[in-house]
């Protein structure tokens, strides 16, 4: 089973960590993401940059608006998304309750994928998702995601936004794991 876990942090708690013990985190973070890697349950990751830099979109009278913060102002805030692969949900809280970053405060959130009947040709395959690892183990970006983002940036209906869904429809058509980028 695939499940999504959201790692949630205090930034205060964060920003008041000195530089040396925010970098043995990391690293102790990535020791651990190596480890599940290792084993075959590491999809994928990615450390999100602080909220404060975060831009929220949303669908308000008809078009969407774009706000220059996070949607909610809390105490925690979401600091990175794993991808992992365990047998069941205990599974999941099992390898998951060993990672380093749960010490950060804002613990994970651990939730199940929901099969929403996707094309063959979207799907990834654990062993891709395993070559992608091996090939690039800091950053697994797919195509689709990279058209997503790319489209987002551009504004709604524009000439840009039909030039990016272009470049989206193209890549799709790839190989998985290659980009046309």
């Amino acid at each position: 089973m695939k499940f999504i876990c959201l790692g949630y942090m205090e930034e205060k708690k964060w920003d008041a960590m000195s530089q040396s013990e925010r970098d043995a985190m990391m690293k102790e973070c990535f020791a651990y993401d190596d480890v599940l890697r290792k084993k075959g349950y590491f999809i994928g990751g990615e450390a999100l940059q602080s909220a404060r830099n975060a831009t929220t979109l949303r669908w308000q009278n008809g078009k969407v608006s774009v706000t220059d913060s996070p949607f909610a102002a809390t105490k925690e805030q979401l600091g990175g998304i794993l991808v992992l692969e365990a047998k069941d949900l205990n599974h999941a809280i099992q390898l998951m309750s060993k990672h380093p970053g749960v010490r950060l405060g804002g613990g994970f959130e651990i939730r199940p994928t929901e099969d929403i009947g996707l094309p063959d040709r979207l799907r990834r395959t654990h062993s891709q998702h395993q070559r992608t690892n091996r090939r690039d183990d800091k950053h697994t970006r797919t195509s689709e995601n990279r058209a997503a983002r790319r489209m987002a940036r551009c504004p709604q209906g524009s000439a840009e936004q039909e030039k990016e869904a272009a470049y989206a429809r193209e890549a799709l058509n790839a190989e998985p794991g290659r980009s046309r980028w």
